[in-house]
């Protein structure tokens, strides 16, 4: 008894020696690391919920951006096609008064 009691106080002077903590002092700082990872995961969380907010946001955005640039090409398609028949229809216009034209210049000619 008195031999193992010496060797355990050996064993703790060593400790003591190299430097090494004792258990005690791990269990303390046990609550402060479980702390420290709380913390981190709680803002990790945070800022997780605050980027998938950022992203819905510009999801919307895209897509209002997207549904407006498809009416404008569908409505300028409508302008074109309807600037097209304009333009066919004065071109006939033009025709008509070009021959008419011609005929009232060859009947004044004569």
């Amino acid at each position: 008894s008195l031999l193992q009691s010496s060797a355990s106080s050996a064993d703790g002077d060593e400790d003591e020696e190299t430097g090494a903590p004792s258990t005690d002092s791990y269990q303390s700082k046990s609550g402060g690391v479980m702390d420290v990872l709380e913390n981190l995961a709680e803002k990790t969380e945070d800022q997780l919920d605050a980027l998938r907010k950022q992203e819905t946001s510009a999801l919307q955005n895209y897509e209002l951006k997207k549904q407006a640039l498809e009416d404008q090409t569908r409505f300028g398609k409508k302008d074109m096609e309807s600037a097209k028949k304009d333009l066919a229809s004065a071109g006939e216009g033009r025709a008509k008064a070009d021959g008419d034209l011609q005929t009232v210049s060859k009947d004044l000619a004569e």
